[in-house]
Formats: C-alpha cells, sequence, structure tokens
C-alpha cells in the first residue's frame, strides 16, 4: 500500500516537475504548403496541400504520399513548395462561407 501512494504521489508530482518544458522547447509551428510538380513531358502539374516544418520536409512529403505510379509521371526536381499565408486562408474560408448561404 505505501509503494502505491509513493507511485500516486510521484504520479501526481510530474504535471510541476515537467512546467519548465515550454520554456526550452517552444512550441513547433508548422506551416501549410503548396507544393507543385511538373510531369515528365510537360503537359500538367500535380499539386499537393501539406503541412510541414519547411519546404523541404513539404516537397518529401508530397512526393512520397504520391507512390510509385506518380513518381514515374512526375520529376521531382520540378518539386516547388510555397507557404500558405494565414490571410489567404482565412479569405478561403469567408469566400466559401458566402457561398453556401
Amino acid at each position: 500500500m505505501a509503494a502505491l501512494k509513493r507511485k500516486l504521489n510521484l504520479l501526481a508530482s510530474l504535471p510541476r516537475a515537467l512546467s519548465w518544458v515550454p520554456d526550452y522547447f517552444p512550441a513547433a509551428m508548422a506551416k501549410t504548403y503548396i507544393v507543385t510538380f511538373r510531369s515528365h513531358n510537360d503537359d500538367r502539374p500535380s499539386k499537393f496541400i501539406v503541412v510541414a516544418d519547411n519546404r523541404k520536409q513539404a516537397i518529401n512529403m508530397a512526393w512520397e504520399h504520391g507512390g510509385p505510379d506518380f513518381q514515374v509521371r512526375f520529376d521531382k526536381s520540378s518539386g516547388q513548395a510555397q507557404e500558405m499565408k494565414e490571410r489567404v486562408a482565412e479569405g478561403a474560408v469567408k469566400s466559401s462561407g458566402n457561398h453556401a448561404s
């Protein structure tokens, strides 16, 4: 019984013990990117919306998500990632809300 009480006391003290963590490790701010790849014959681009920490990661995530069929038809070196701005996303939400009314 005493051992159980010690474990419960330890668990109860964890939130206070870890309260310093946010000071040293700020929250990661993932960004939303539109990633575009050109096809090998340049007939049409393929676009992905990706949430990632940086452009390079966004391109790699989109490339891997595309899978083998996609990778055969598109050129990874043509990958471009454009960060979506917050107000653009807000405008899209507002304009889509107007159409629903």
